[in-house]
């Protein structure tokens, strides 16, 4: 596969792609609107692909010979593939030998055997295009090429673009301080070339997706958390080496004294272990390449001592779900434990790149709750718009990797929503979303539309989803999740466990999931989790929680969200101008909650009238809206100002009530910056002309 993703990169994106500028090129792929299609086959499902009139282009790679054998007999299909293979068959073309020019000369046969097929089709405009075609104009970097597989999507996304290094040169470092140096040069190399990008008009309908990935491979938990074998025997003694080098690995060098080089090369079985995660992290940095690429995007990974922070976050965990009653100086405490970890994992280098990127959206690839990394007395997933794809299990981290074109959405669109609540009937908090609602209702009446369905068992959960066509669910219930290497997260129906991995193929789910409920994707919980299973059954976004939350809190949130559905979002592309992003709407509801819960406490002790505790939240919410990530300080000196306290006096406060909040307790997994929310209709009457008027042109 590694060979394969690789080359994918310097191939065209699509017919229009190559007949356009550079610049152009590039804010195409930065707005998530140019990306490559691939998918991964197996051999069996060969004869099944859709090629015909409406999909006639297709390259397929080979790498054994009885799939290439397979692949060869699709010659005698009207509109054959190209085929790229390691072995030389008929038809077929080696690896190294596509290119622009071998897609080019396809398309060019593909279009003549349309014209056959189609003899009163219009195929003019295609050739045009391809007449158009023109190379990246070769242009060459200021820097060195690093090479090394943590720099090395970084140096996959200048490539795919037609950029050049001044000089070749692989990257070794004797020293673990070395390492965060060199990242950062390859991932700011890519900042610099995403800010020669000027604004664009086109920029109005496809906001650019997040400039940072950061990213950390992980291992199954399972794999590393006991031995595979009896350690008498030397074989499982060696294999059990392998495992305790991942667990214990906290930066890029691996630890190995020669005991352990001597009994691996003594093991064939374990020195194939060891090989077969190396191969592993390969195809994994691929993966992470071919995203990265696709929409400009720097990249920096991670140390292991990200993920190691596992006992620290499971304490923090342990805590929220055994205390009856939050209390506010013990969860900081453990909250700043678990930042300290995260940050104290992080080089100083990199938190420079992630505030300078953080406006523009971060996406995380990480087990680990990154969310919580410090920045600047807030957490990542609170000071900026953040989504968090899984790095295990590797298949639905690779499905994830798969960029989806854009699904473009009018607000109207999201505003008919399916809200399925489960509950027993002795449960005491079955109403509390219900009520909440109701008592809202007539602040969006008109303007949404809610159905609320109560289920009683899986079939009716199933046929409920079914009956719905719109984009918005809510699940309002229990969630669970029990510690445990290979434990399974559910969603309680009417008090029974679903896992909703099970019900791949058997239900339909909308591309945007809110689970009002527990554990859904538990920070310290392995990835079986019921936010996965939703992804892996086709969502594009699903707002999930890593641990409990309030039953009335979460009721309260859930309430907000809709009325910034209903309410919210076309003001917000007024004052902005432009379509905004899933992931924003969301980004922005989480600060506005985060600014309630840290200024509530100045309010209960009487610190702040309630006038002014008005006027405070109103203005801090029209600063969030408005894209302001400094909000935070505003609202520190702004209290600091109206309570007489110093900014000190006032952060020892927010701190305990952000380690309290529920908003740090919510986790957007998936893609949501995949979900453009906005239309030509929507924006405002100036920008609409401007655009109409290029369109025409």
């Amino acid at each position: 596969m590694p060979p394969a993703l690789h080359a994918l990169t310097m191939l065209p994106i699509d017919l229009e792609d190559p007949a356009q500028p550079k610049q152009g090129r590039m804010a195409r792929r930065m707005s998530g609107a140019g990306s490559w299609r691939w998918m991964i086959l197996n051999t069996s499902t060969l004869r099944e692909l859709p090629i015909g009139p409406q999909r006639p282009f297709w390259v397929i790679f080979s790498e054994n010979a009885d799939t290439a054998n397979t692949i060869a007999s699709l010659t005698h299909l009207h509109l054959p593939p190209l085929h790229v293979s390691r072995h030389g068959l008929p038809g077929a073309i080696a690896l190294h030998e596509i290119n622009q020019d071998a897609v080019r000369s396809h398309v060019l046969a593909t279009l003549d055997r349309l014209a056959l097929g189609l003899p009163g089709a219009n195929l003019s405009p295609y050739r045009a295009l391809l007449n158009q075609w023109r190379p990246f104009e070769a242009e060459i970097l200021p820097v060195f090429r690093k090479s090394h597989p943590m720099t090395f999507p970084n140096h996959v996304v200048a490539e795919s673009l037609g950029y050049q290094y001044r000089a070749e040169g692989s990257f070794h470092a004797d020293d673990e301080s070395d390492y965060a140096p060199a990242m950062a040069e390859s991932a700011r190399t890519i900042l610099d070339l995403r800010d020669t990008i000027p604004a664009m008009l086109s920029d109005v309908l496809f906001p650019r997706w997040p400039s940072l990935i950061l990213h950390a491979p992980a291992e199954n938990r399972a794999t590393t958390a006991r031995p595979l074998g009896k350690l008498r025997d030397a074989d499982a003694r060696a294999i059990y080496d392998v495992q305790l080098m991942l667990r214990r690995q906290r930066g890029f060098l691996v630890p190995m004294d020669e005991g352990v080089q001597d009994r691996l090369a003594a093991s064939p079985i374990a020195l194939g272990a060891f090989q077969l995660r190396r191969q592993e992290l390969s195809i994994y940095a691929h993966l992470i390449a071919l995203r990265a690429a696709s929409t400009v995007s720097a990249t920096i990974r991670m140390p292991p001592a990200i993920n190691r922070a596992f006992g620290t976050i499971a304490a923090f965990g342990n805590h929220a779900r055994s205390a009856a009653q939050r209390r506010p100086p013990r969860m900081k405490r453990l909250l700043d434990t678990v930042q300290a970890r995260l940050r104290s994992a992080v080089s100083d280098d990199a938190m420079v790149l992630i505030e300078r990127a953080g406006p523009t959206g971060i996406k995380l690839v990480s087990d680990a709750p990154l969310e919580w990394l410090p920045v600047r007395g807030l957490p990542l997933g609170i000071r900026y718009d953040v989504s968090r794809v899984g790095a295990t299990p590797g298949n639905l981290m690779a499905m994830q990797m798969f960029l989806h074109r854009p699904i473009r959405l009018r607000p109207a669109d999201l505003r008919r929503v399916l809200v399925v609540t489960s509950y027993e009937a002795k449960d005491r908090i079955r109403t509390l979303l219900i009520d909440r609602l109701r008592r809202m209702a007539p602040m969006w009446e008109g303007n949404l539309s809610l159905k609320i369905v109560p289920v009683g068992s899986l079939e009716e959960f199933r046929e409920a989803l079914a009956r719905f066509d719109g984009h918005v669910m809510i699940f309002d219930g229990h969630g669970e999740h029990p510690n445990g290497d290979v434990s399974l997260g559910t969603l309680m129906i009417a008090g029974k466990p679903v896992d909703i991995w099970d019900q791949r193929g058997d239900i339909r789910v909308p591309p945007i999931i809110i689970l009002s409920a527990c554990d859904t994707h538990g920070a310290d919980r392995n990835h079986n989790s019921a936010a996965n299973g939703f992804l892996a059954c086709g969502a594009r976004a699903v707002l999930a929680t890593l641990l409990p939350i309030d039953a009335s809190d979460a009721a309260e949130f859930a309430a907000r969200l809709l009325l910034r559905i209903a309410n919210g979002i076309e003001p917000i592309i007024k004052v902005v101008g432009r379509a905004v992003l899933w992931s924003e709407i969301v980004g922005g509801l989480l600060r506005m909650k985060m600014s309630t819960d840290v200024a509530t406490p100045f309010l209960k002790s009487g610190q702040i009238p309630l006038e002014n505790y008005r006027e405070l939240r109103q203005e801090a919410n029209v600063r969030i809206n408005l894209g302001d990530f400094d909000w935070y300080e505003w609202q520190v000196a702004e209290l600091a100002k109206r309570c007489g306290l110093t900014a000190g006096e006032v952060e020892s406060i927010t701190g305990e009530a952000i380690a309290v909040s529920d908003a740090i307790r919510y986790v957007h997994m998936g893609n949501p910056e995949s979900i453009a929310v906005g239309t030509v209709e929507d924006l405002p009457d100036a920008i609409r002309a401007e655009l109409v008027a290029e369109t025409e042109e």
